[in-house]
Order: C-alpha cells, then structure tokens, then sequence
C-alpha cells in the first residue's frame, strides 16, 4: 500500500474537500486495518496544506473518482482507475 501514500501525497486538497481530497480518502478506505485507514487519513489531512493541487489535478481527480474502487485496486486496471499506474 506505499502507492496509496504515495499518491495521497500528490493528492491531497487545501479547504473543503474536492475531488482530489475524496479520492485520497477512498483510497484510505482500501487499506485493510482500521488503524491503517486511520492513519491513512490523519496523512491525507497533514498534508492538505502543503500540496495543493492544482485546477488540471482536480479535474483528473474529478475523472477517477467513481472509477476507483478497492475491489480492484490489486490489478493493473483498477490502478489505473485509481491513478495509481498509467494506462
């Protein structure tokens, strides 16, 4: 699960939560453990503020959210999905 941090890192939002900000959360959600869902989300939260996305990451975000979903998050298209891997 180190892409899951990795690319909460890269998605994380300032103020309300957008898109990019709901796709990290969902991928919080993929982590197996409470405790690992929670940390996951206190990360996403920490660092909101220090990467912003921008307007283009957003719409991205926008893009992936409904296709993502933790039932195939293990293969390559639900990485994909995810923006976790490229196409």
């Amino acid at each position: 699960m180190r892409c899951v941090l990795l690319i909460m890192v890269l998605l994380v939002l300032a103020g309300c939560k957008g898109p990019c900000r709901k796709l990290s959360e969902k991928l919080c959600e993929c982590e197996e453990h409470k405790p690992a869902k929670e940390y996951c989300q206190q990360r996403v939260a920490d660092k909101e503020s220090l990467y912003p996305p921008t307007d283009a990451e957003e719409a991205g975000c926008k893009l992936l959210l409904d296709g993502c979903n933790c039932k195939e998050i293990d293969t390559a298209e639900g990485k994909v999905a995810c923006g976790l891997a490229r196409p």
